[in-house]
């Protein structure tokens, strides 16, 4: 068993992993998305979907040195909680939470993308951050446009085939959320497919005028049974 295992696993390809690398002598805007996206839908909590990115800097700042950052979005598509950030020594480390809404208008748009740039406007006791720019680009989906919005864990789906009947199994099992951009006239009904290769529990779901903003959860799991 321990040879057949072995074979296995001989000269199996292992992906890369690819890892960014910030360094902390080199001044830089370092962006961090929640779950490694930016995602938002037109309208109102709970019914809309806000979201938030960390903006902080790479290089540290001591004594009286401080670094504006202003950010602007596209007009008539988003709107931040700040525009502007004044990071100093106490701050540059953590850095700073800004919130993104959608604009909700009446016009039926299709999905898109808008982009937030950002620049350093202003510094004192310091050069190195002069002339810096980042952009961050935010999925933008409409309330005015019928459609479904999945929300994968950590950015994807990834599941471990395995028999899950028992007591050692060393399968893995994966989520993903599902919901509604906009209100529907009916109760509409999805059916979730699939090739064989995994299950997912359930199989459909249903969504009406009083939960069509509430995200659904659907479990993935490997098809043991699956050659």
């Amino acid at each position: 068993a321990q040879n057949a295992t072995i074979a296995t696993f001989n000269q199996v390809k292992v992906r890369n992993v690819e890892v960014r690398i910030v360094d902390n002598d080199q001044a830089d805007l370092v962006v961090t998305q929640t779950n490694g996206s930016t995602v938002v839908l037109e309208g109102a909590l709970p019914q809309g979907i806000q979201d938030t990115f960390n903006l902080k800097l790479a290089k540290e700042l001591t004594g009286t040195q401080t670094v504006t950052v202003t950010l602007a979005p596209k007009p008539g598509q988003l709107t931040l909680s700040t525009t502007s950030i004044l990071f100093n020594k106490d701050n540059w480390k953590q850095g700073v939470d800004v919130t993104i809404t959608a604009v909700d208008d009446a016009v039926r748009e299709d999905f898109k993308r808008s982009f937030i740039d950002m620049a350093v406007t202003g510094a004192t006791g310091t050069t190195d951050y002069n002339g810096l720019r980042a952009q961050l680009a935010v999925s933008v989906y409409d309330n005015d446009n019928p459609g479904v919005l999945i929300v994968e864990s950590d950015g994807a789906t990834r599941v471990v085939n395995d028999d899950l009947s028992t007591a050692a199994n060393e399968g893995v099992t994966d989520s993903y959320t599902v919901r509604l951009t906009s209100a529907p006239t009916a109760n509409v009904t999805l059916t979730i497919g699939n090739d064989g290769q995994f299950t997912t529990a359930p199989t459909t779901l249903t969504f009406t005028a009083l939960n069509w903003w509430i995200p659904q959860t659907v479990t993935v799991t490997g098809n043991p049974n699956y050659v």
